[in-house]
């Protein structure tokens, strides 16, 4: 977050920050209900599917204390930017320590 648009302490910015720790929290400590919300979305897969889909590419990469893993993020940072034809920007830009 660039604080010279938006200040850090703004209500929906501090609101936002809480919902992405509940998601978290939910992504870590109860993976079955986060298996529910990704086979809502990834609905063409069957339930053992979308069960593989978190244990390979959700589960093991967030943590309930908000923590990433910047060699993790680069990679697929550069791999996006890679598919969409665009410059990969570091993570460092992206996951600056909180204040």
């Amino acid at each position: 977050m660039d604080p010279t648009h938006i200040p850090l302490d703004n209500p929906a910015l501090q609101a936002l920050v809480r919902a992405n720790q509940r998601a978290l929290l939910t992504i870590a400590e109860e993976p079955k209900l986060a298996v529910d919300y990704i086979a809502s979305f990834l609905d063409r897969l069957t339930r053992e599917e979308v069960q593989r889909y978190y244990e390979r590419y959700v589960g093991p990469h967030f943590t309930s204390d908000g923590r990433v893993d910047l060699a993790i993020a680069q990679h697929a940072v550069d791999a996006v930017a890679t598919e969409l034809g665009v410059y990969a920007a570091s993570v460092d830009q992206m996951y600056r320590p909180a204040l």
